[in-house]
């Protein structure tokens, strides 16, 4: 099974980099720089806030926000994909998580809650505040346990 899941996961990866190449050889793109970003260290990056999403935050999103979206993706990519939106710091992002917090698999709205946790957006402490009754433990417990740390 793990090794199931690491197929797939590498399978997205590189369907990730092969799209950011064909976007950037579109014309009006900005070339093979604007997919480097998705491709360097940590450290070359410019903000910490983007380490695992990439020096674009709009294209980083329409990747990692359409893996999210995706109900034909195994959860636990689409929880992955939840975690990258969350460290894109954009009103966008913040829109993508709120959408699957009523989603059917209970990792993904997990996944999106964490997320939004570390997002700094009135949005996201609505979203949150919302599932404070949530009917699954975890959610509620992290759900409180992020409003008392803004409170």
């Amino acid at each position: 099974m793990r090794v199931l899941l690491i197929a797939i996961l590498l399978a997205l990866l590189a369907l990730l980099v092969q799209n950011g190449l064909r976007d950037a050889a579109a014309p009006g793109s900005q070339g093979p720089a604007q997919v480097s970003g998705l491709l360097a260290p940590a450290t070359e990056r410019e903000s910490p806030d983007r380490a695992a999403a990439g020096d674009d935050p709009e294209l980083s999103l329409q990747q990692f926000g359409g893996a999210l979206a995706n109900a034909e993706l195994p959860p636990e990519i689409r929880s992955w994909a939840a975690t990258q939106v969350g460290r894109i710091r954009t009103p966008a992002a913040v829109e993508a998580l709120v959408v699957v917090l009523d989603d059917d698999e209970i990792d993904v709205v997990r996944a999106a809650v964490d997320a939004l946790a570390q997002q700094d957006d009135p949005r996201a402490r609505e979203a949150l505040v919302a599932l404070r009754a949530h009917p699954d433990p975890w959610v509620s417990r992290r759900v409180g346990e992020v409003l008392a740390e803004a409170d």
